[in-house]
C-alpha cells in the first residue's frame, strides 16, 4: 500500500520529469529514461519527508549517466570486433592472396590425422584465429 502511495506521489511529476528527460537526452530516448527513473524509484523510493523533484532529477541524471557509460562501452566493444572489408589494392594483391589461400589449403589437406581434424575443429570453435583481419 505504501509503495502505491509513493508511486502516485511521484507520478504527479510525470510531465515535469518527461520535460527534464527531453532536455537531458533528447526526444528519442526521453521515454526510456523516464521509465528507468520510475523503475529506480519503485526499487528505492525517496523518503516521504523529502521533496520528490530534486530526488527524481538526481535519479534521472544517474540513469542518463549510466546509459551513456553503457553506450560508450558498447560502442568500444563493437569497434574492437568490427570486421572491416578490405578491398585488394589491385589485381596483383588479389592474386597473391588467392595463391596464399590455395597453398594453405594444400598444406592442410596434406596433413595426416588427427592434425587435419584438429585444425578443422579449431576453425569452427575459434574462427577469430583464422581471421584475415585481426582486431587492432
Amino acid at each position: 500500500m505504501a509503495q502505491t502511495a509513493d508511486l502516485e506521489r511521484l507520478l504527479t511529476h510525470a510531465d515535469w520529469l518527461r520535460a527534464l528527460a527531453h532536455r537531458l537526452v533528447g526526444s528519442s530516448s526521453a521515454d526510456d529514461v523516464v521509465q528507468e527513473t520510475y523503475l529506480a524509484a519503485l526499487h528505492s523510493p525517496p523518503d516521504a519527508d523529502r521533496p520528490p523533484r530534486p530526488w527524481l532529477a538526481r535519479v534521472m541524471r544517474n540513469v542518463t549517466r549510466m546509459r551513456f557509460r553503457a553506450d560508450s562501452r558498447r560502442v568500444r566493444r563493437e569497434d574492437a570486433v568490427a570486421v572491416t572489408d578490405t578491398v585488394p589494392a589491385g589485381p596483383e594483391e588479389a592474386v597473391a592472396r588467392l595463391e596464399t589461400h590455395r597453398k594453405l589449403c594444400e598444406l592442410v589437406l596434406a596433413l595426416g590425422e588427427p592434425f587435419r581434424t584438429t585444425l578443422d575443429k579449431l576453425e569452427v570453435d575459434y574462427p577469430f584465429l583464422f581471421d584475415d583481419h585481426p582486431a587492432d
